[in-house]
């Protein structure tokens, strides 16, 4: 994967390369980040932009052609006011804006946001959150607020499930196609069935784990919240790794700000701990936590989709397979070229097609995208597969019979 970095003085790009250096090592995958202009176009173009930036006809006519071929470009600002220093030919594409996540979550941020254009295949970020209500639920819509903000699809039970629904069917649904699952593991977590149903079923579909650590502490209290059964447990902490947990400290748990005119009045009583929130910057370690073990996930998820795809694939008698990343290419039993994408989420429409376009083949006899699936018989998946499985594309060029495999426990429907 090339990474091309048009640049300016005071860009600060320095830690955005040394970020993205180091999570492809963690991830294994190849990183060339370059100067442009390069041939071919790279997979994504950066263009980092403020007010000490200067660019030449031969820069802006680069970018004029990148975007007029529809290339991957991400421009980068401090603000929404500096899009003014932007080239011209990008100066209409929606940037990354560095202040959105603060100071030092920026450049995980970044780097998350670029993984997911040029390899993940999706940009909508999906985070699940396990929450105990009884000591946790302030933090969890805190969190659900600023994710939301920062434009992930978060779920958070009291404000992700419609009415008239069955409840626990649609969680695991929706749990099935998030990247991460945000545990916050306060002393009651493990008090609560729901919960840990939660983390099972992550665990036992390869959905990645990012867990919240509470001060050591607060698993010691000799005062138990209301309708707690158990003692204090750390019970996830001792299943997960430590580059798993995110540690927060008394002192980032603070009162929340309340309005001037309530500032005003007579001063409250101190709220319980229970009813408190994380500061500014435990926030910010949060959201570049969550940012580097989303795409660790992810990969996780597509190593252990890849075993059975290669398998499916040789009970098929299917030849020269290849794979890089998920993409698969192989022949027939006539000799035609074939392609198969594995995706860490169930696939749109429009995944299924830019399948068939990144194939790169006109020649191409079958185009398959291929996921994990933990509801065969909600209507939903059926629906899906079914839309799926028809011959071509919808237009005369386009003619490779497209299909979609879903894996439900390891076996392929």
């Amino acid at each position: 994967m090339r990474i091309d970095i048009y640049d300016s003085s005071d860009s600060d790009s320095g830690k955005y390369r040394n970020a993205m250096t180091e999570q492809c090592r963690k991830l294994e995958i190849d990183l060339d980040i370059g100067t442009p202009p390069a041939q071919p176009p790279a997979t994504l173009t950066l263009v980092f932009a403020n007010e000490n930036s200067r660019w030449t006809q031969q820069q802006e006519d680069a970018l004029q052609d990148l975007v007029g071929r529809s290339s991957l470009v991400l421009p980068v600002i401090e603000n929404g006011p500096a899009a003014e220093y932007l080239p011209r030919a990008v100066g209409m594409i929606n940037a990354f804006k560095k202040n959105d996540t603060g100071d030092t979550a920026w450049a995980d941020s970044l780097v998350d946001e670029t993984l997911s254009m040029a390899w993940l295949k999706r940009r909508t970020r999906k985070v699940f959150i396990s929450y105990r209500r009884i000591d946790s639920a302030p933090i969890a819509r805190q969190i659900f607020g600023r994710f939301n903000e920062l434009g992930y699809n978060v779920f958070l039970d009291d404000a992700s499930i419609d009415r008239g629904v069955e409840f626990q069917r649609e969680l695991k649904w929706w749990l099935n196609d998030a990247d991460l699952l945000l545990a916050l593991c306060s002393p009651y977590l493990g008090d609560s069935q729901w919960c840990m149903e939660e983390l099972t079923f992550a665990q036992s579909h390869s959905i990645g784990i990012a867990a919240v650590e509470w001060p050591k502490e607060r698993y010691k209290l000799a005062d138990e919240p209301p309708r707690a059964t158990h003692r204090p447990t750390r019970v996830l902490l001792d299943l997960t790794m430590p580059d798993q947990h995110l540690p927060i400290t008394m002192n980032d748990f603070v009162e929340p700000e309340t309005e001037p005119e309530a500032k005003a009045r007579e001063p409250k009583k101190p709220l319980a701990f229970e009813e408190r929130v994380l500061s500014a910057e435990a926030l910010e370690r949060l959201v570049a936590f969550c940012a580097r073990q989303r795409a660790a996930s992810i990969r996780s998820r597509l190593n252990n989709l890849v075993p059975l795809v290669q398998d499916a694939l040789s009970r098929r008698k299917f030849m020269d397979v290849s794979h890089v990343l998920g993409d698969f290419t192989f022949k027939d039993k006539n000799g035609k070229p074939c392609f198969l994408r594995a995706l860490p989420f169930r696939p749109l429409p429009e995944h299924l097609r830019q399948a068939y376009i990144d194939s790169r083949r006109p020649d191409l006899s079958v185009c398959l995208c291929a996921y994990a699936e933990c509801d065969v018989k909600d209507a939903r998946a059926e629906a899906l597969r079914w839309f799926a499985e028809k011959a071509g594309t919808g237009t005369k060029d386009e003619t490779a019979t497209n299909s979609l495999w879903a894996f439900c426990g390891g076996i392929l429907l």
